[in-house]
């Protein structure tokens, strides 16, 4: 075994225990290149375990126990010092990088990760999250996920949300899928959280609203599906769910209510070079003695003039063809 070096302070009974310092030399001319460097290295081995290094505040029984504080000095006029906590370049594996807040019988400890203000005219500081690359296979996962209650609490939320802007553009969040080049392309989904237990009151609910606007235009919200130059285009499927027991979930679409014109509602099939795509309004069956669904179309109220109009008209046949019919009909009864 190679011998040690071992560096104590003395420790105070009643007082303070002692310091250790290390410090680099400074440089004070006008021309100073560059102050001194502090390097500590823990032994390498050619074939057993390398050293590790073990930086750690001191313990207290009955009091706070020391922090540890890793800091890049300052400068006046020039750029200040980075930090970089990186795993090792491994062989086989890469070593892992931690940032973990500690336990605590009370509260457990915050984990702060913030880039830098600007006092300037210039940007902040970014904050980017990624996740290793696989040169031959799958690319590392980024998890953000809270933790699960205790017994009688709620889990911790999530929250992800764009700062405000004065005079500017407030900030946009995007969530975006890669895509797959030979086979499918990321799937992006929204899941509210379940009840599970027999006494569960309500699952989550899904709330997705477009921005107010207090002078200007409001937001708009386009809900579509993915466009295919050779193949079929996705479909997009607006469903509520279904109960075994009570009453399912409905469905409203429904324009917006203005101060001088109502939004209108639009059910429009698309178009096809072939055939164009079909529009049906059906109520839903019953299963058991009860009726089914009724259909109801009714035009607006006119307050102090006329209500609005319903047409049902098909449309202006081709020059070699005949012009859709109209049909109206009763079902039958066995």
């Amino acid at each position: 075994v190679g011998g040690s070096i071992s560096l104590k302070v003395g420790y105070g009974y009643d007082g303070y225990g002692g310091s250790l310092n290390f410090l680099a030399g400074n440089t004070l001319g006008p021309n100073g290149f560059a102050g001194g460097y502090v390097n500590i290295v823990a032994g390498s081995s050619s074939s057993g375990y390398a050293g590790d290094m073990d930086i750690s505040s001191g313990n207290s029984e009955y009091g706070d126990s020391g922090g540890t504080i890793i800091k890049a000095g300052y400068s006046m006029n020039g750029a200040a010092g980075g930090i970089d906590l990186s795993g090792g370049r491994g062989g086989n594996v890469g070593g892992y990088a931690s940032l973990i807040g500690g336990d605590g019988e009370i509260s457990g400890g915050n984990l702060i990760l913030r880039a830098g203000d600007s006092g300037t005219t210039n940007s902040g500081g970014s904050v980017t999250i990624n996740s290793g690359r696989g040169a031959a296979t799958s690319s590392g996962s980024v998890t953000m996920k809270s933790s699960t209650g205790g017994d009688n609490g709620n889990s911790g939320n999530v929250s992800i949300e764009t700062g405000s802007a004065n005079s500017g553009v407030g900030g946009s969040i995007s969530l975006k899928v890669g895509y797959g080049y030979d086979g499918y392309g990321g799937s992006l989904n929204f899941l509210a959280g379940n009840t599970l237990g027999p006494n569960g009151f309500a699952g989550g609910y899904v709330n997705i609203v477009a921005g107010s606007s207090s002078s200007g235009y409001a937001g708009d919200m386009d809900i579509s599906s993915g466009n295919s130059e050779y193949g079929d285009s996705g479909g997009t499927i607006i469903k509520a769910g279904y109960s075994m027991n009570g009453a399912a979930g409905g469905i409203d679409l429904s324009g917006g209510r203005g101060g001088n014109v109502g939004g209108y509602a639009s059910l429009i099939g698309g178009d096809g070079e072939i055939s164009g795509g079909n529009l049906i309004l059906r109520a839903g069956d019953s299963g058991t003695t009860n009726s089914g669904g009724s259909v109801t179309i009714n035009s607006g109220r006119g307050a102090a003039t006329s209500s609005g109009s319903v047409t049902m008209k098909s449309s202006t046949g081709g020059d070699n063809g005949n012009s859709g019919n109209v049909s109206i009909e009763t079902g039958s009864a066995n």
